[in-house]
């Protein structure tokens, strides 16, 4: 748990950070954790979202799926795939 940190922490790439992130936070069941990602603040029409936040927001009348879940796609150096 990273608790009182005043320096922003940098990992080497999209999966450590993500890793990283996920890791501090408290009694988190993985396999289930409710993650969306964005393209940028301008564009929030479309995002990603993991299966576990997918079920939350099946009820939404307001959100249409545009695909079946999918596993997050790393380059080589571990960095995100762009928008499918």
């Amino acid at each position: 748990m990273i608790e009182g940190g005043k320096i922003p922490l940098y990992m080497n790439n999209d999966y450590d950070a993500l890793r990283t992130a996920l890791r501090t936070c408290p009694r988190i069941d993985y396999a289930k954790a409710r993650i969306a990602r964005i393209r940028d603040t301008l564009s929030l029409n479309e995002f990603e979202v993991s299966a576990a936040l997918a079920e939350t927001l099946s009820d939404v009348p307001d959100i249409e799926f545009l695909s079946e879940p999918y596993p997050l796609q790393f380059d080589e150096e571990g960095f995100l795939q762009d928008f499918e």
